[in-house]
């Protein structure tokens, strides 16, 4: 329970699990009761233990969706992740004299060449994948920088919150279609409604979202870096 546990999954699992709890407590939680009903002290008990086992589903759902779903198809595995575009050769993002500083201080620190290495055609794949594992080294090395670690846990926290909003987005809709006809409730049918609008916003802007941040990470990656003292 430390502070990026907090900040990039749980926080952003009691965001996006309002349609999950709201539909328990509507649909399933009459039912238990009606069942456990001799049982008084029970009820508080079960509502709270489910609800927070509903939380920490939904927080494992939000990961795994938004690493395996949002960053495969926008990041292609890491290969196409701004810290990796930005060492390539065709990227302008940083100017020339840069891009070698930072592939000399990976040389001497990880004996990994990125240097004179084609990337384009048939040889862009090999290239990107060198510079994904250099990278994957520098992140090793920069453990425990606090900037990389607070820039690290705004991306978790939008990554995957965008990936929550996901089955958010479905438990809200099934509830607008239940509210409507199944159990006729026009309050409810509105703030499901609402909460369907408010859910595809973050969808709708994934790629611009992940990409705005994944950036801000790179950037900070990079810089601190640079500022380190080479590996002895």
């Amino acid at each position: 329970m430390n502070k990026y546990y907090i900040t990039a999954r749980l926080i952003p699992a009691v965001l996006t699990s309002i349609p999950a709890c709201t539909a328990y407590y509507y649909f399933l939680a009459p039912l238990i009761s009606s069942s456990t009903s001799h049982i008084y002290w029970l009820h508080p008990a079960e509502n709270i233990g489910l609800m927070t086992g509903i939380v920490f589903l939904v927080m494992q759902i939000n990961r795994y969706i938004s690493k395996e779903l949002f960053e495969k198809i926008y990041f292609k595995d890491e290969l196409e992740m701004p810290t990796t575009n930005y060492l390539m050769e065709i990227n302008t993002y940083y100017t020339l004299e840069i891009k070698r500083a930072i592939r000399n201080k990976i040389k001497k620190d990880f004996e990994i060449d990125l240097s004179n290495q084609p990337q384009d055609g048939t040889h862009e794949l090999s290239a990107r994948k060198n510079i994904k594992m250099a990278v994957s080294q520098i992140r090793v090395f920069l453990k425990g920088n606090a900037m990389i670690y607070r820039h690290n846990m705004e991306y978790g926290f939008f990554r995957n919150l965008i990936g929550g909003c996901v089955p958010a987005l479905v438990v809200s809709l099934i509830m607008v279609l239940l509210f409507k006809t199944f159990q006729i409730n026009t309050t409810m049918f509105w703030i499901s409604l609402g909460l369907s609008v408010i859910y595809s916003v973050p969808i709708i802007l994934s790629r611009t979202i992940i990409n705005k941040y994944g950036s801000y990470y790179a950037k900070i990656l990079f810089e601190q870096y640079l500022e380190t003292k080479k590996l002895l």
